[in-house]
């Protein structure tokens, strides 16, 4: 059998699963231990109102790439995140940085009581010059499968919600799954670097006449407990008109608002944003967060608006229908 008419009979499942988180709560950050520190969950417009000296290990993409022992899934996502009626499949796309060992497996499934059907191996793609791997899965659907509307996503380890685990090759080392934030004494390493890859991006890269959020997450995932910043970043793709405004939101919570900057432009036209989010050195003790993007109560999602106010379609949420490939 063909891998797409394989695949195609797994989408009713996809679709009836991404419909269906909408309704799946999820947990908050938690508040760092220290009652000095803010919380994440209570900044007020945070960029503003803590000063950040420039970081010096800013690599080439503009975020911090801080590699540790373990691998790290930085940001994930879906390309192209408006799907036309005339599509036939998309890219589930992971930003993985090895620890020191190269990568075995990366793998794209669901939480707790998830869909035994979502769990899909990512291929090797790209080799960023800082180290970062770009890997994907190219899904396989019928045309206009999807119909037309609001796709809602949550990445989250919880039930139904889905997520990306990578291992490396040492030792079968399970890496931090996307999209928690572990905090633990977790000294930098330098990466493994794969040299078979180069940096020539082959991912899909369909342009809408609307800007798509292709990916997001946090930079490094895994945190060292005498650290005093992450980096929040996203790959954002321009449509007709150049993107203005990119902000970090959580839903339920008006005061939560991040402005993430721009900082790269990689050779494929898609564009790096970062912010980068301070705190006191220890404030979250030794504790994994389990972090959920998406558009519900307390969950995370980025926002991007264009110079003539046309939204994206908040990541990590698919918007489908009459949506024809731009020049």
């Amino acid at each position: 059998m063909k891998p797409k008419q394989r695949l195609s009979k797994s989408l009713i499942p996809l679709a009836t699963a991404m419909l269906s988180l909408a309704v799946v709560s999820s947990p908050v950050l938690a508040k760092p231990k220290s009652a000095a520190a803010t919380p994440i969950a209570k900044v007020t417009n945070y960029t503003t109102a803590i000063p950040v000296n420039p970081q010096p290990f800013l690599m080439p993409y503009g975020y911090n790439d801080t590699a540790r022992s373990i691998p790290q899934v930085i940001m994930s996502g879906v390309s192209p995140s408006i799907i036309d009626a005339s599509d036939t499949s998309f890219e589930i796309l992971a930003l993985v940085r090895p620890g020191t060992a190269p990568l075995q497996k990366v793998a794209f499934g669901q939480g707790q009581g998830g869909n035994p059907l979502f769990n899909y191996s990512l291929k090797l793609i790209n080799t960023l010059k800082n180290g970062d791997q770009f890997w994907k899965y190219t899904f396989a659907f019928e045309a206009g499968s999807f119909g037309n509307g609001v796709l809602p996503i949550k990445w989250g380890t919880g039930a139904d919600q889905f997520s990306i685990q990578a291992s490396d090759k040492a030792q079968g080392f399970n890496g931090n799954p996307f999209p928690l934030i572990t905090f633990s004494s977790s000294p930098s390493q330098t990466a493994y670097m794969d040299t078979t890859k180069n940096d020539v991006l082959s991912y899909s890269t369909i342009k809408r006449v609307a800007p798509q959020i292709v990916m997001a997450g946090v930079s490094p995932a895994v945190v060292d407990i005498r650290d005093t910043s992450f980096d929040i970043v996203t790959i954002l793709r321009p449509g007709l008109i150049p993107i203005q405004d990119v902000v970090l939101k959580q839903a339920g919570n008006n005061l939560f608002s991040i402005a993430l900057e721009k900082k790269k432009v990689l050779n494929n036209g898609d564009q790096v944003w970062v912010a980068t989010f301070p705190f006191a050195a220890g404030s979250f003790g030794t504790s994994t967060i389990p972090v959920v993007w998406g558009v519900g109560q307390n969950e995370y999602s980025i926002q991007v608006v264009d110079t003539a106010q046309q939204s994206a379609t908040a990541y990590p949420n698919l918007r489908a229908g009459i949506f024809p490939a731009q020049l």
